[in-house]
C-alpha cells in the first residue's frame, strides 16, 4: 500500500510538474542568489591554495624520499651502534613492539562476542567531509563550470 501511495503522489509531481521535496540526503545541494556568489569566491580560492597544496605535497615526498636515503646511508655506516652523533645530527635507532589487531584478537579468541556487546565500547561516530576538485574542465560534473571563470584574480577578492 506504501509503495501504491508514493507511486500515487510521484505521479501528481509530473502530472503538475512540480518538482518533489529534496531529500537532503540524496540531491544535490545548488546554492542560489548571494550563497551562488559566495560559493563561487571561495571555489575559486580553494582550487587556487589545491594546486598548491598538490605542488607542496609533492615537494615534500621527494624531499623525504631524499631524507630517507640519507637515513638509510648513515645506518648502514653506523653498522652495530644504536648512537651516532656528529656535524649537528644525532641519530637514534630502536625497535618498538608491532600494534595489536584487535579485532583479529576478539574474533579469534572470543568469537561468540556480538557487535551488540562492543556497542557500549564503542567511541562517538566522526563526521567527515570530502572535497574533490574537477579537473576534467567540468564535462562529466553534475553542474556544468568553466574552469577559467574560477581563477583567482583581484578582482575575485571584491
Amino acid at each position: 500500500m506504501t509503495l501504491i501511495n508514493a507511486t500515487i503522489t510521484f505521479y501528481g509531481w509530473v502530472i503538475t510538474k512540480k518538482e518533489p521535496p529534496k531529500d537532503l540526503k540524496r540531491d544535490l545541494y545548488l546554492p542560489e542568489g548571494d550563497a551562488e556568489i559566495q560559493w563561487h569566491r571561495l571555489a575559486a580560492e580553494y582550487r587556487a591554495r589545491q594546486k598548491k597544496l598538490e605542488a607542496l605535497k609533492a615537494e615534500a615526498t621527494q624531499l623525504a624520499e631524499l631524507q630517507a636515503k640519507t637515513e638509510a646511508q648513515w645506518v648502514e655506516q653506523m653498522a652495530d651502534y644504536v648512537i651516532a652523533e656528529h656535524s649537528g645530527v644525532r641519530v637514534c635507532r630502536s625497535v618498538s613492539q608491532g600494534g595489536i589487531d584487535y579485532k583479529a584478537a576478539l574474533t579469534a579468541l572470543l568469537p561468540q562476542l556480538t557487535e551488540a556487546e562492543l556497542a557500549p565500547y564503542r567511541k562517538a561516530p566522526a563526521s567527515r567531509v570530502r572535497v574533490t576538485c574537477r579537473d576534467d574542465n567540468g564535462k562529466n560534473a553534475q553542474v556544468a563550470f568553466d574552469p577559467d571563470s574560477l581563477a583567482v584574480t583581484e578582482s575575485s577578492w571584491f
